[in-house]
């Protein structure tokens, strides 16, 4: 922290008046833009509508223009030709931005980000804020725009964003967050208990990172004919696929 812990009682005047939010917990109740990080979300709604991605593509020209407003690639990248793949490897705005204009119905998005746990209470051990999508089927067209790549109004903290990445890997199945289980010694047990010594996890567990299963081998991501970033939304697809259908 930004203060001493070991002198709290005697800072506590000026702790508590501290105008930056000193005890506030940043990663549970910020909330922040999620930016890029919401394409998740806009490509889980595209999936939810089409039922594949196979159908997908979109020709980028480094920006994407819609009723007089005008979405721009970071930097004035110009990305070409996108597949679903290509358009999340290289974030491509224009091509999510289009996708939130020509694909996709604007009520879809924002069910799909509420069913993800968007504008609830989430229960906690720790104090939780709420994170924020307005989007309906009212909103106009350029703020549908700026929300399909996680601008616009959308507010979200660091924790649930987290959550719901977790959640893609996990076929669907968004895990409570654990802070604190037990504490432990060393040794990982409790002095007077042995039963928490940890297990071992699998004896043959370097035969599953070896296998020659072809959307869950681990060597792919790290293929010489495909950037790491390409290959790893392809385990993507694959999980997200299979995400609240």
């Amino acid at each position: 922290p930004a203060f001493d812990p070991n002198t709290v009682s005697e800072d506590w005047e000026w702790l508590t008046s501290d105008e930056n939010g000193i005890f506030l917990n940043r990663a549970m109740q910020g909330l922040y833009p999620p930016g890029s990080t919401f394409k998740i979300v806009t490509a889980l709604a595209y999936l939810r509508q089409y039922g594949s991605f196979d159908g997908f593509y979109y020709e980028c020209g480094g920006s994407y223009e819609h009723a007089g407003f005008t979405i721009h690639c970071a930097n004035g990248n110009i990305h070409g030709m996108q597949t679903m793949q290509d358009a999340m490897a290289n974030s491509c705005n224009c091509a999510f931005a289009s996708i939130a204009i020509e694909k996709i119905d604007k009520d879809l998005l924002r069910k799909t980000a509420e069913d993800l746990g968007f504008n609830k209470e989430m229960t906690s051990e720790l104090s939780f804020t709420e994170s924020m999508f307005a989007l309906d089927e009212n909103t106009a067209d350029q703020l549908a725009m700026q929300t399909a790549i996680g601008q616009g109004d959308t507010l979200v903290t660091p924790m649930f964003m987290a959550m719901i990445t977790q959640s893609i890997y996990n076929n669907g199945v968004m895990l409570k967050p654990t802070f604190i289980d037990k504490v432990v010694n060393h040794l990982f047990n409790d002095e007077d208990n042995d039963d928490d010594l940890p297990s071992l996890f699998d004896e043959d567990i370097e035969d599953d990172f070896s296998s020659n299963n072809d959307e869950d081998d681990f060597s792919s991501l790290f293929d010489e004919d495909d950037s790491s970033s390409i290959a790893a939304f392809s385990i993507f697809t694959t999980r997200l696929s299979t995400f609240l259908n």
